[in-house]
This record gives structure tokens, C-alpha cells and sequence, in this order.
């Protein structure tokens, strides 16, 4: 049984980055998948689910990218890659509310100035 021990520690500490990777995948396939099935409010305009499997996507590798370019992948990117895949829809969804409030906001601050009303 030691022998046992002995060879899976020595296969994983020399093997280290190529499980970091797996796990990343992983990591990834989790998240898309949550991403995509965790329920966005009725009035998203995220409806189509190969939509948010492309932002889930999108996400999550950039995530895995932003971590490469630190230098180093660890334990924690897994979870990082994950993590981003499940919010990205929602995140989208959000940062498009904020972005469509601040333009109409603005395009109707300009109309009352421009037409006299303050």
C-alpha cells in the first residue's frame, strides 16, 4: 500500500501543471454548465441559452488567460475559471442595465438643456 502512496505522490507532484489543467477544464465545463441553467430575471435580455453559454465561455477562458498572464496557475485558478464562467451572463446582463440607464440618462439630460426645460 505504500508503494501505492508513494507512486500517485510521485506521479502527482510531476504531473502537477497537467492536473492544474485538467482541473481548469473541468472547472470550466462546471461553470458553463451552472452558468447556463442558474435562472437570469424575466426581464434579461440574455434569453437564448447558447448566448449565455458563449458569455459563460468567454468568461471562463478569459479568466484562464488573465491567470496565465500573472505567471503562474495554482489551485485557486481552477476555482477562479469556474467562478468567472458561472457569473459572466449575469455580469453582461448587468454591465448592458448600467450602460442602456447611463445613455438614456444622458441623451435625456441633453434634450432638456437643449430644449429649455432644466
Amino acid at each position: 500500500m505504500s508503494a501505492d502512496k508513494s507512486v500517485s505522490a510521485i506521479l502527482a507532484a510531476t504531473h502537477k501543471t497537467d492536473l492544474l489543467l485538467i482541473g481548469c477544464g473541468i472547472g470550466l465545463t462546471l461553470g458553463v454548465t451552472a452558468g447556463i441553467l442558474y435562472p437570469l430575471p424575466e426581464s434579461s435580455r440574455v434569453k437564448s441559452l447558447w448566448f449565455k453559454a458563449l458569455l459563460s465561455v468567454s468568461g471562463g477562458l478569459s479568466a484562464f488567460v488573465y491567470a496565465l498572464s500573472k505567471g503562474a496557475i495554482d489551485e485557486m485558478t481552477m476555482l477562479w475559471v469556474a467562478g468567472v464562467a458561472f457569473a459572466a451572463p449575469a455580469a453582461a446582463e448587468a454591465v448592458h442595465t448600467i450602460t442602456v440607464d447611463i445613455v438614456t440618462g444622458a441623451i435625456e439630460g441633453i434634450a432638456r438643456k437643449l430644449g429649455g426645460k432644466s
